[in-house]
């Protein structure tokens, strides 16, 4: 739960300076930028899984304060789509909290798709009053193998850790990253997916 107090002064130390919403990151694919002339044939374009992300990015989902700011000011939210970035954040932090010990353990991972989600009844939290739920298109919380096995991107039928819907309501206008007391770089997550 207090992971974020030692984490946040190296977030602040490794953010992008002098402006965290720059230019877009170029994309990379193994570690080098991509060559759109000639790409490779195993270029992996954009991120597809959470150990595709680079360790700033894991970083970041490790630091996120709960604290709502970068929320409060997305207009995306406020004006009642699905994107809540700290909700983003926090259910990529569940995500690979859930697929670490697979990761860095040398457990054998539970495969992607071996769960219905749908039969489970996981999925989005809907208050049942239409639009937007409270809680956003939030997930299955905790770090069992249910969560370690749904795919990064996909719908509540799927069991997606972030749904579409959510990544496409992002305008990347940047008002969470200038909101974050902890420089958690949002946009370049939400369009790495």
């Amino acid at each position: 739960k207090h992971l974020h107090i030692f984490l946040a002064p190296l977030n602040v130390l490794f953010s992008r300076r002098p402006k965290a919403l720059g230019a877009a990151l170029p994309m990379v694919s193994k570690g080098q930028p991509v060559n759109f002339e000639d790409p490779d044939e195993d270029d992996v374009l954009g991120v597809g899984k959470i150990e595709d992300f680079t360790w700033k990015g894991l970083l970041d989902f490790t630091t996120c304060t709960e604290c709502g700011r970068c929320q409060s000011q997305c207009p995306a939210w406020n004006t009642g789509k699905p994107l809540s970035p700290k909700l983003v954040i926090m259910d990529l932090r569940d995500h690979l909290i859930a697929k670490a010990p697979y990761l860095i353990g040398g457990q054998e991972a539970p495969e992607e798709g071996t769960i219905d989600f749908a039969a489970t009844g996981d999925g989005h939290s809907h208050n049942g009053h239409g639009g937007v739920p409270e809680s956003g298109f939030g997930r299955v919380p905790g770090s069992g193998p249910e969560q370690a096995a749904r795919p990064l991107v996909g719908t509540a039928e799927a069991g997606g850790v972030i749904d579409p819907d959510v990544l496409w309501s992002c305008t990347t206008c940047g008002a969470c990253v200038e909101q974050c007391p902890v420089d958690i770089e949002h946009v370049d997550h939400i369009v790495d997916m």
